[in-house]
């Protein structure tokens, strides 16, 4: 059973000192939704005041894990603020950071198109021209789309509204282009005994009697609109996106 959780941290490549973690009181990384900036949060002891305050837009390198056990890389993060507070309860200093995965030319708009490509070469085409590396599903190496075209956006939202129209996700990790399938993950079982607390809720999700999802048709310059029934009861759901040919509005309807 894994009980000895453990946290290493680097500034650069080099492991802080070890007061780091005779005073550390908690650490939270925060994985956001989407292409959100991650965010990871730490707060020491500082009954003394003599914890060196790091520099602001120092790069720390944050693993967890469980001794003996596994180990993961929860990413780099870069500082952003440094809160003292305090009261009759002792003094705390709080160090905040956010992922350093994007680069600010990566949000820069462009124009280009793609012809005959698969999402893959897409994909890896926009992450090698930004510096980073690409990571994509195997569903989608073989997928030839016969024409995209992207008209004064980032990069980020290209690759965002190719991932939805393909039922997918596209995020941005560890200097990675991740375009992954959004199809369910294996269940995975946690005992309560692995826990030292938790909360969950539930909440229902609206069912649909029917999907619709529309295409063009380039040789009629005509749309049409395919259907999908499920087996629930309930209201329609005309999905917004307009496709490019049947199979695709078929798919995305059945997804």
């Amino acid at each position: 059973m894994r009980t000895h959780p453990f946290i290493e941290v680097k500034v650069g490549d080099k492991l802080v000192h070890e007061v780091f973690y005779q005073r550390l009181l908690t650490a939270t990384i925060t994985d956001n939704a989407g292409n959100e900036a991650d965010t990871f949060e730490a707060e020491f002891d500082d009954s003394g005041n003599d914890l060196e305050i790091p520099s602001s837009n120092s790069a720390l390198h944050v693993t967890f894990g469980y001794q003996d056990s596994i180990r993961a890389f929860m990413g780099r993060f870069i500082v952003e603020t440094v809160i003292s507070c305090g009261g009759s309860d002792g003094e705390i200093l709080r160090l905040c950071g956010k992922s350093a995965s994007m680069r600010a030319e990566i949000k820069e708009q462009d124009s280009e198109h793609f012809d005959h490509k698969t999402i893959a070469e897409i994909v890896e085409t926009l992450a090698k021209r930004h510096g980073y590396q690409a990571k994509v599903s195997p569903k989608f190496t073989k997928q030839t789309l016969p024409y995209v075209v992207r008209t004064d956006q980032s990069a980020i939202d290209f690759l965002t509204r190719l991932s939805d129209r393909m039922q997918a996700r596209f995020l941005i990790k560890d200097n990675k282009f991740l375009f992954l399938s959004g199809d369910n993950l294996p269940l995975q079982t946690i005992h309560q005994q692995e826990c030292s607390h938790w909360e969950f809720s539930l909440e229902p999700r609206t069912q649909y009697s029917m999907i619709e999802a529309r295409y063009f048709d380039r040789a009629k310059g005509q749309q049409h609109v395919v259907t999908h029934r499920t087996r629930y009861t309930g209201p329609i759901r005309r999905l917004r996106t307009c496709y490019p040919c049947e199979q695709e509005a078929q798919a995305a309807a059945a997804f």
